[in-house]
């Protein structure tokens, strides 16, 4: 299993997370993103509860972007399936909340322009 896609990843994910000399240690490690002692100490609990990946284009994600490397918050995905799931990732929010977030800075605009002289008729 030395050589395997899964060694190959739980290496990765504790280097990220633990070694402040990887590059990437500043988006994972550094946030304080950290692997359970559980799967830090041993690839084999590691495989036992995360399992083979699927295909070779599957890779290891975390389902809670907050949270570290643990049982119940990871899985294989696809790097499409990841890139739903990012930080950066923007959710569409539902038309009432827009349109209430629209009225909400109108009436902010012509209660500002009513306070420095604006007659009710022009704002």
């Amino acid at each position: 299993m030395k050589w395997s896609k899964e060694y190959s990843t739980w290496r990765g994910m504790i280097s990220r997370c633990h070694n402040p000399n990887e590059p990437s240690y500043i988006r994972y490690g550094a946030r304080g993103i950290k692997v359970c002692a559980r799967w830090r100490f041993s690839f084999d609990a590691f495989y036992a509860d995360v399992g083979p990946a699927p295909s070779l284009k599957h890779t290891i994600d975390r389902i809670d972007n907050d949270a570290g490397y643990r049982p119940g918050n990871v899985r294989w995905a696809t790097w499409s399936e990841q890139n739903k799931n990012k930080r950066s990732t923007r959710r569409a929010r539902p038309i009432e909340d827009v349109l209430a977030s629209r009225d909400r800075v109108i009436e902010q605009r012509k209660n500002r322009r009513r306070r420095v002289g604006f007659e009710y008729e022009e704002v």
